[in-house]
């Protein structure tokens, strides 16, 4: 999945990809991977930490909250489609790792971070 072509993804066409998905495939919602599951409520919250980050004023700061959301979400989805074999899932997953990478800035490189920290829990 890390090694999937580079995309640019808007923050608007990776909501909607997101909320077609959770539509699509109602079973995603009590999927639950790592003690955790996203109900629509608590994917905006973390998806909103991957946009925005938190309170940090720091950039190294803002940027490591930011890869701290998004890279749970990824996994989520990364999962989500080999369990439940939901190819979509999978382009979920890819769209939101490639707008992390083009859209997170700081003083770090996003596509390495975010690549440690996902191939650690196994993703590819």
């Amino acid at each position: 999945m890390l090694h999937s072509p580079a995309r640019k993804v808007t923050f608007a066409e990776l909501r909607r990809s997101i909320d077609r998905l959770y539509r699509r495939h109602p079973s995603i919602l009590s999927f639950v991977v790592r003690n955790v599951e996203y109900t629509p409520r608590t994917r905006d919250k973390v998806l909103r930490v991957c946009r925005e980050g938190g309170p940090e004023s720091d950039p190294a700061a803002l940027e490591s909250a930011k890869i701290a959301g998004c890279a749970p979400l990824i996994f989520f989805f990364y999962r989500y489609a080999q369990h439940s074999s939901v190819p979509e899932s999978l382009a979920v997953a890819r769209d939101l790792y490639w707008y992390a990478v083009k859209n997170i800035r700081g003083p770090y490189d996003p596509a390495k971070a975010l690549a440690t920290l996902l191939r650690s829990w196994g993703v590819p």
